[in-house]
């Protein structure tokens, strides 16, 4: 299961509209939102993945993760990952693997796949998309459904845009009939832009501290292997 969600945290950055005239009211928004992440001094959001079961309607996973940015410090966590980048280091802990790496400036650790990137995501929305119509749209939001290139998991995605300021609102993937997976719901809540977000939040002592000169893992992480790359 976590490796299905993983997959389409990812796709993400497999996404894209085709140039024609069906799809270019949904290339125009794309373009609004990509302008809007990439003018941004700053962004903030919290994360909601909810994984919805084909055969039982009771059995809903639920994931809350947390993303912020600005300028050069990046700081996420969704399903017990969390990465970290600042001026000094980057950081990824892993609570289901239990380990803290660590790279100082001479090095830079990619943030995992898990991680959302509002950036990336958007800027990788270029070839996938055969198709999308127009589903709704108001003076809050603007939804699309998109059908891929590739069928072979997701065969379609549902994208809102979030209105007037032009973030993403939500992307529904809904799963081909013979996965156990029904659908796989990404909503962005709290999105904001251009606010102020104070330097400790992406403080690396979260995760590590310093004893006698050395690094070791945070006193909540101190069981933690340490990686040093």
């Amino acid at each position: 299961m976590i490796n299905v969600i993983k997959y389409l945290l990812s796709i993400f950055v497999m996404l894209s509209p085709i140039f024609n005239l069906k799809a270019q009211n949904l290339n125009i928004d794309l373009r609004e939102v990509n302008l809007a992440y990439k003018n941004a001094r700053s962004i903030s959001a919290d994360v909601e993945v909810l994984v919805y079961s084909r055969n039982d309607v009771t059995n809903t996973r639920v994931f809350l993760g947390r993303f912020f940015k600005s300028g050069l410090n990046y700081y996420s966590g969704i399903m017990d990952v969390f990465y970290l980048k600042n001026a000094r280091c980057s950081i990824i802990l892993d609570k289901n693997l239990r380990y803290v790496q660590y790279a100082g400036t001479k090095k830079t650790l990619a943030g995992p796949s898990t991680l959302p990137d509002f950036e990336s995501q958007v800027d990788s929305l270029q070839k996938q998309i055969k198709s999308f119509n127009l589903i709704s749209k108001s003076s809050r939001s603007i939804s699309y459904r998109a059908f891929l290139l590739d069928k072979s998991i997701v065969e379609y995605i549902d994208i809102t845009i979030s209105l007037p300021g032009y973030t993403l609102g939500e992307l529904v993937y809904y799963y081909q009939k013979d996965f156990e997976t029904e659908r796989v719901s990404v909503k962005y809540k709290n999105v904001t832009l251009n606010e102020v977000i104070p330097e400790g939040d992406f403080s690396e002592y979260k995760f590590i501290k310093y004893v006698n000169g050395k690094i070791v893992p945070a006193e909540p992480y101190k069981n933690y292997r340490l990686i040093i790359k």
